[in-house]
């Protein structure tokens, strides 16, 4: 019973040894670039463990322990606190904007969900049930095409001519 304190030191240790972080580098595309101000404005307001070796410079840190949150693409939130503080907040914006246009590797560009008009890709990728040969969302969570009742049909430039003519 006593080796179990052990191995989850060390894998916490291991752990720390993958994760690195530029701080900035809010996508982990190689690059601080508009795109980490993106990502930080979507994880802005979320806090987890604070990294060991706070700061912003420009050179890898480790991170000890990754949030429990992430990015549609599987990073973790704990990418988009550039100064290690433990919370994603303007000080984290201005680490990117300090550290604007540094490259630590070859630059990597993101790949984004697809949106689609009326649907959060989001929404759409945690609730894919694919039914064999039909959509993957489901037909009592579909959005109605239009809106029949309520301002947003007075409102409607559409609905008045049609009503005038």
């Amino acid at each position: 019973m006593q080796k179990k304190p052990w191995i989850i030191i060390l894998l916490l240790w291991a752990n720390a040894l993958a994760a690195q972080i530029y701080p900035g580098d809010a996508n982990r595309s190689g690059r601080v670039d508009q795109q980490d101000m993106l990502y930080i404005g979507y994880a802005y307001g979320s806090f987890g463990p604070a990294r060991v070796i706070a700061g912003t410079e420009f050179a890898s840190m480790p991170i000890a322990l990754d949030w429990a949150e992430s990015f549609p693409d599987g990073t973790g939130y704990a990418y988009a606190d550039a100064n290690g503080d433990g919370l994603v907040s303007i000080t984290d914006m201005l680490t990117v904007v300090s550290n604007y246009g540094l490259e630590h590797s070859p630059p990597v560009e993101p790949v984004y969900p697809v949106a689609f008009p009326g649907i959060d890709p989001l929404w759409h990728r945690r609730h894919q049930r694919c039914r064999a040969g039909g959509d993957s969302i489901p037909h009592h969570r579909r959005r109605p095409d239009r809106i029949h009742a309520g301002r947003q049909h007075r409102n409607n430039p559409q609905v008045q001519q049609h009503h005038a003519g």
